[in-house]
């Protein structure tokens, strides 16, 4: 799906079935975002290694379908609009003037 709408997108093998893999790209400082959807026994223990290595290097992390649909689609925001940051009160007076 990324691939298909024009998204830089590489497939790695896991951790276990060679390099380089994820955990080398992190060192290289060559990620930006990871999207990890593991499932069975196996994945969850490289799910452990890439999440804890995403943390330190600061790499966010997206571990569900339903996470990367909303990061994408937010992030396709970010990239085709004005967003503008307010603080929860600038919300609450919009909303109580009403």
């Amino acid at each position: 799906m990324l691939k298909k709408e024009g998204i830089d997108v590489k497939i790695l093998p896991k951790l276990a079935e060679g390099r380089p893999n994820i955990i080398d790209y992190m060192k290289n400082k060559e990620v930006h975002l990871i999207i990890n959807t593991p499932s069975g026994r196996i994945p969850r223990k490289d799910e452990i290694v890439i999440r804890s290595t995403a943390t330190f290097y600061r790499v966010p992390c997206i571990t569900t379908v339903s996470g990367a649909i909303a990061s994408t689609k937010a992030i396709e925001l970010l990239l085709s609009h004005n967003v503008e940051v307010k603080s929860i009160q600038d919300y609450h007076h919009l909303l109580s003037s009403s």
